[in-house]
């Protein structure tokens, strides 16, 4: 046989099974492999195809981290905002009414209510809120994460609920027999006004 050509067939064969002339299956069999030949010819695909998941779920990992933290700086932001501009008296025509800031138009907006009928305004701080509701008071919360409304006196004086719901929605409870309309459940970043009169309440949202 031709030496050049004898020279290609061993180094092939050396290729495939090794100077020794096991195969590279026989050899990691000998240093302790039990899998079968055919788990071994595709460990290489299979550790590459669970490389590219892991790689994946990091990166989805990551993005959910990213969005987290934005809503976070959000919320963070609206807060302040509305801390920094609470209600306030306008006139209009010789009359008094509440007007609340509006974080989307950056303005405050003049409401229905009015403000010179003796209506006692209450600042109630916290994210997480519990109210025994009393006749003629405006309750003025921030974003709340949960507003359980505890009682509400029977009074022919409204009372107000004013609050924000976030990026993740207010979860709002209340008594049985309280009888509510209009709203219920808060969504996401909205901001809700709770009328109370005899003891019964309307939810409402700012366009």
């Amino acid at each position: 046989m031709d030496d050049k050509l004898t020279h290609i067939i061993l180094t092939d064969h050396a290729l495939r099974y090794g100077l020794d002339g096991k195969s590279a299956y026989e050899i990691a069999q000998k240093y302790g492999y039990e899998g079968t030949e055919q788990e071994y010819a595709e460990g290489p695909v299979i550790a590459k195809d669970k490389a590219n998941k892991a790689a994946d779920s990091a990166d989805k990992a990551a993005e959910r981290a990213k969005k987290s933290a934005s809503n976070a700086d959000q919320q963070a932001a609206r807060a302040k905002s509305l801390a920094d501009h609470p209600p306030k008296i306008v006139d209009v025509g010789g009359l008094k009414y509440w007007a609340f800031w509006d974080d989307a138009t950056k303005g405050y907006v003049t409401s229905e209510y009015r403000a010179d009928d003796g209506t006692i305004v209450q600042q109630v701080d916290g994210s997480a809120v519990s109210l025994d509701v009393r006749g003629g008071t405006m309750y003025v919360c921030g974003e709340l994460t949960s507003l359980n409304i505890a009682s509400v006196e029977n009074s022919t004086k409204p009372s107000i609920i004013r609050f924000t719901s976030g990026a993740t929605a207010t979860q709002f409870s209340f008594p049985e027999d309280f009888n509510i309309t209009g709203w219920s459940k808060p969504e996401e970043n909205k901001s809700y006004t709770i009328c109370i009169l005899f003891g019964a309440g309307n939810m409402t949202y700012d366009e």
